[in-house]
């Protein structure tokens, strides 16, 4: 069986604040991102999630920072120097409850995704 391939962005604004997103289902706080489509690449995927669930357009380059794979899934992190447009703070109505900036001191642990700080650590 093949792994499932996501790919997460990590977004940090001029405040030095990094862009989350809350999961409608388990309220928990993490990247945007999703999964790899048939034919899709991690930019392609990274660009489309980023916007449905944020309105925000990537407009920088993306830089690979870390992986993560385990025997069901294999998720990859890039962070994204630039985006444009307006942020949906009231989430996309559909997997995304709301979208934040927080500080790297207040970050909403222990309600996020398992290495959520091990990840911003080493975007900055």
């Amino acid at each position: 069986m093949a792994r499932a391939v996501s790919v997460y962005g990590v977004h940090f604004n001029a405040r030095g604040e990094v862009l989350l997103v809350q999961d409608v289902r388990s309220h928990l706080w993490g990247f945007p991102g999703g999964g790899v489509e048939d034919g899709e690449t991690h930019d392609d995927t990274l660009r489309r999630e980023f916007l449905e669930e944020t309105g925000l357009r990537v407009a920088g380059t993306l830089r690979y920072v870390a992986e993560q794979t385990d025997a069901k899934k294999q998720r990859f992190f890039y962070a994204i120097d630039g985006v444009a447009g307006a942020l949906l703070k009231t989430g996309n109505d559909s997997d995304i409850e709301m979208a934040a900036y927080f500080s790297v001191e207040h970050l909403p642990l222990p309600d996020s995704v398992s290495g959520l700080e091990e990840i911003v650590l080493m975007a900055q």
